[in-house]
């Protein structure tokens, strides 16, 4: 039909921006990856619209792995300064209350914060500068990322922030 988007067999993925071009992968029969020009689901809405999305980045990760410094350079996440508070959601490990959806309110008015860091190095975090905001810890989760994959409550960032959105129902 005419809404259908054009495909074709070239097309280029690049791990920090994904596919370029504006272009998305799809399979025809023969297994061939295609990329559409235009957006296979034009009717749907951007969730991350309207959310303040933060990060305190560390810089203990490796770079090319790290999911929140990922989420930051295609501008999903804004890093911001240790220093600066923030009233909303911080998924911090001190945190003494598990994300619920009551907190769907804050995380609408306020929005949600990641401390970015290596689980391996969070005696080096200063939690103590990090006291505004409603920290909240994640309720039990398995890891699906390459680093932690099966290990209870080790999430990567996207994976957190992921969880987050989904039990204040935004996704």
């Amino acid at each position: 039909d005419n809404n259908r988007p054009t495909c074709s067999s070239k097309g280029s993925y690049n791990p920090d921006n994904g596919y370029e071009n504006n272009s998305f992968p799809q399979q025809n029969s023969t297994n061939e990856m295609l990329y559409c020009s235009s957006d296979p689901f034009p009717n749907t809405t951007n969730p991350f619209e309207g959310l303040k999305l933060r990060m305190w980045d560390f810089a203990q990760c490796d770079p090319k792995r790290c999911t929140g410094a990922r989420l930051a350079r295609r501008k999903i996440l804004q890093s911001m300064p240790l220093k600066q508070p923030f009233r909303g959601i911080v998924l911090s490990p001190n945190g003494s209350v598990s994300v619920s959806p009551a907190d769907t309110d804050i995380l609408e008015k306020h929005g949600l914060s990641l401390i970015d860091c290596s689980w391996a190095r969070l005696a080096e975090i200063p939690f103590s500068q990090m006291t505004s905001g409603h920290h909240r810890l994640l309720p039990f989760l398995v890891a699906a990322n390459t680093v932690n994959y099966g290990k209870p409550s080790k999430l990567s960032c996207a994976e957190a922030g992921a969880a987050t959105l989904y039990i204040c129902g935004k996704f």
